[in-house]
């Protein structure tokens, strides 16, 4: 079995420092979180090539991604929200996941119906 560490657990490195950090640990493969490369700034530089050389420099197979959370209280917020993980979503593919995790986030205001609404359009994004 293969064990994989979370760049969480660093979460106030740069990646790059992350990464070597978790290397030296003797981790084989790494979870890394949409928060940490998007500060970054590689989310403006086609994600997935950026992220497929960094994880090659270290010799890491990606075993996870996690996306944000929904937190949309609002139709007009949700178009845009839906809009932002699908790109993540389909950064998540094209770095060969067929899954993403996605942040459990607070939902103290966010409503029970948004939330379902919400859950429903990420699935048929999902389906795609």
């Amino acid at each position: 079995m293969r064990l994989s560490c979370s760049t969480q657990c660093l979460p106030d490195e740069p990646l790059d420092q992350a990464f070597s950090a978790i290397r030296e640990a003797g981790y084989e493969a790494v979870e890394l979180s949409w928060w940490q490369v998007e500060s970054e700034a590689y989310a403006d530089r086609c994600p997935a090539n950026v992220l497929q050389d960094i994880l090659g420099k270290y010799g890491f197979t990606l075993s996870g991604l996690t996306i944000r959370e929904i937190a949309a209280t609002s139709p007009e917020e949700l178009r845009e929200e839906l809009s932002s993980l699908h790109d993540m979503m389909q950064t998540a593919k094209a770095l060969g996941l067929e899954a993403v995790n996605l942040l459990g986030g607070d939902r103290r205001h966010q409503s029970l119906e948004m939330f379902a609404v919400a859950l429903e359009a990420l699935l048929a994004i999902a389906d795609e």
